[in-house]
């Protein structure tokens, strides 16, 4: 069930969708893809977490890789504010055919879908350009442990 978005956890995703958005567009523009990556609010500082494919199997792909995430993020601590997951797609919005996904859960059990759309133009397809980021209404579970015991 997805709640309505309220104040705390507005502002707790503010702080990191701007960090990682901010990150994002450097990666993209260097590398032209995302790989998967997390960050979290504890104490109210923000962190990245990463998961590299040395701690997981070889071989792993991107849906593989968001599983280990969610399992990761599901045994936050209890101080865990809020934590989101970010993540490439490719998607059919307006003039856009990729997309950052990311995946928003709050201790207070807030959670919530959005997607950042962006593509590259000029002529060597290197000038980034993203798009107005935009909320998903869809059912997702839960990915914190405070969230999910409510």
């Amino acid at each position: 069930m997805t709640l309505e978005l309220n104040e705390e956890a507005w502002r707790d995703f503010q702080i990191l969708i701007n960090m990682y958005l901010d990150s994002s567009e450097k990666i993209l523009q260097e590398d032209k893809y995302l790989v998967p990556i997390a960050a979290f609010l504890n104490d109210g500082q923000p962190q990245f977490q990463a998961i590299s494919m040395e701690d997981t199997t070889s071989g792993i792909d991107t849906k593989e890789h968001l599983t280990h995430y969610r399992k990761y993020l599901s045994n936050m601590p209890e101080n865990t504010q809020a934590c989101i997951l970010g993540y490439d797609i490719k998607i059919q919005y307006e003039n856009y055919n990729d997309a950052i996904a990311i995946e928003l859960q709050h201790s207070n059990g807030t959670h919530q879908k959005m997607f950042v759309p962006y593509r590259f133009s000029g002529l060597f397809k290197n000038k980034l350009e993203m798009g107005q980021s935009k909320l998903v209404d869809e059912s997702l579970e839960p990915i914190l442990n405070s969230a999910s015991n409510n």
